[in-house]
């Protein structure tokens, strides 16, 4: 099968259910890009993070930085990358999966 390459992945023989035909199959590579998963996992899971009510200035800055308010649990839900950069890890609540 040198007719595809570097991108020829795999190659499978079958025979028809009666046996009378022999396929030749072949599976290609069509594309790669970076993968923005690793290991089942997201690379920048989403926490929360529990906040005071006088902590209006980081409560914008939650906001502008795309964190969403959940009433029912009050708490906040953001990237963790965002919870570093303004750091703030130590408000990361213990239901959060890091």
């Amino acid at each position: 099968m040198e007719r595809f390459g570097q991108k020829l992945l795999a190659v499978r023989y079958r025979q028809s259910a009666d046996g009378k035909k022999r396929y030749v199959t072949v599976e290609l590579l069509v594309s790669t890009r970076e993968s923005r998963q690793t290991r089942g996992h997201q690379i920048d899971p989403i926490v929360e993070i529990r906040t005071f009510t006088h902590e209006i200035a980081l409560h914008d800055q939650l906001k502008a930085n795309g964190a969403v308010w959940n009433g029912r649990t009050q708490t906040w839900k953001v990237r963790h990358s965002i919870i570093i950069k303004l750091g703030i890890a130590k408000k990361i609540t213990q239901n959060s999966h890091t």
